[in-house]
């Protein structure tokens, strides 16, 4: 192994005692490597190397970066040392002929080396894309598939989805909206799977956005004791999850690295997938992406106000055309019945209220006799949940502690709302 404390007269001088082979050609370049290194102090960071492969052979070599950030051109000189001393066993010696993607590098290069070698631009390095793409492989086998073995996904969908989902994590919307606020995409029609969406970070845990095929299935996830047995019972789950960029796989990494596709921040890294009952992770297709990149730009535009009317319509851009959008939260709409509030503090609220309107009922009715009293109490209160017994405010601080009773036995936005 090359000693980075070498420089480059050292590492020069070095290459040219190895003998050259006339017909090895060598193609080089400095590249981020297909893993993540997690120090013990600092955040995780996907180390850069020289990698240096034979035209003639196939045979590669990787020289690392000494240190985070300490990948200089003077790498791929130590990366043409190793590779030499590694190529003598086997081909009797180094390449004289070197070929490198740019100019800069090869300018670089040829300065340094002088007669050594000779250093060409070439318009493609297609043995280094083959050995890269190999060597990637290789090490990514037990990672999920890349967001562009999803079906019709290219570059261009996953661009547009980058920068909707890069909207929606800057707009935070898990601000407004708890996971007990399932959002209905009313039109258009949705692929399977994505009908219901959830606003995912009001926990200040996870964030992003699952799907659902119906509210059933949501309440299935909020009834089950764990968020894996929630996963077991829809048999496929749908999501796109934020976090940073050692938690998606290294191809789609890569993508952002290459093509700068948007990214709201550190910890903003988008990854959307399909999480089968029986252990598989799938990518999303084209027609999923394009939806869901719909569905993030909708709700990073929408408002407090049209959140809590229930229902609104958005007209955005999406796979490149203008797509409206209505949305609803039913659980706002419709009457239905309070969330369920459990434990010693909803039993001492409800213990609460029915006590403050059985006395303000007393305090404004005058009866002759304690039989007479209780048949009152009979009529009004006995049976009758909590929720259900007539309300006795009639002031305005009576009338607000009232809906302030009401709205504690609410959950999500309607809570807010009320």
């Amino acid at each position: 192994m090359s000693d980075p404390r070498f420089g480059t007269r050292q590492l020069v001088d070095r290459i040219r005692q190895l003998p050259v082979v006339p017909r090895e050609v060598w193609q080089g370049a400095i590249l981020a490597m297909p893993a993540w290194v997690h120090p013990d102090n600092g955040e995780p960071f996907r180390p850069f190397g020289a990698m240096w492969v034979s035209h003639t052979t196939g045979r590669l070599t990787v020289e690392l970066e000494p240190a985070p950030d300490a990948h200089g051109p003077e790498l791929l000189l130590a990366g043409l040392l190793r590779f030499g001393r590694q190529e003598r066993k086997v081909v009797g010696g180094r390449a004289g002929r070197l070929q490198v993607a740019d100019v800069e590098t090869r300018e670089w290069l040829q300065q340094a080396l002088g007669s050594a070698a000779e250093v060409e631009v070439v318009p493609r390095l297609d043995d280094l894309d083959a050995a890269l793409r190999e060597y990637t492989d290789i090490a990514t086998e037990d990672q999920p598939p890349a967001a562009l073995e999803g079906p019709g996904v290219t570059l261009e969908v996953l661009e547009r989805f980058a920068d909707a989902a890069a909207r929606y994590y800057a707009a935070a919307p898990w601000q407004y909206l708890s996971n007990e606020d399932l959002v209905e995409v009313e039109s258009p029609v949705a692929p399977e799977g994505y009908r219901f969406a959830l606003a995912l970070g009001n926990g200040g845990q996870t964030f992003g956005l699952a799907f659902y095929s119906a509210r059933a299935h949501h309440e299935r996830m909020l009834d089950a004791r764990s968020p894996e047995a929630g996963m077991k019972a829809m048999r496929v789950a749908r999501s796109i999850l934020f976090g940073t960029a050692d938690g998606i796989p290294i191809k789609d990494h890569d993508l952002w690295l290459a093509h700068g596709l948007p990214v709201a921040g550190p910890r903003a890294y988008p990854f959307g997938a399909c999480y089968h009952g029986h252990g598989e992770v799938t990518r999303p297709g084209r027609e999923e992406l394009e939806f869901a990149e719909a569905v993030l730009r909708a709700l990073a535009e929408t408002t407090e106000d049209e959140m809590d009317s229930g229902r609104w319509t958005r007209r955005v851009v999406a796979a490149g055309r203008e797509t409206t959008l209505r949305l609803a939260l039913p659980g706002l709409l419709e009457p239905g019945k309070p969330g369920a509030h459990v434990g010693p503090d909803a039993m001492r609220r409800s213990f609460e209220r029915s006590h403050t309107e059985i006395q303000r009922f007393f305090d404004s009715h005058e009866f002759p006799s304690l039989d007479e009293a209780n048949a009152a109490l009979a009529e009004h209160f006995a049976g009758r949940p909590v929720g259900e017994m007539p309300s006795t405010a009639s002031t305005p601080e009576e009338r607000a502690q009232e809906l302030a009773y009401q709205a504690y036995d609410w959950v999500g936005r309607k809570r807010v709302v009320l």
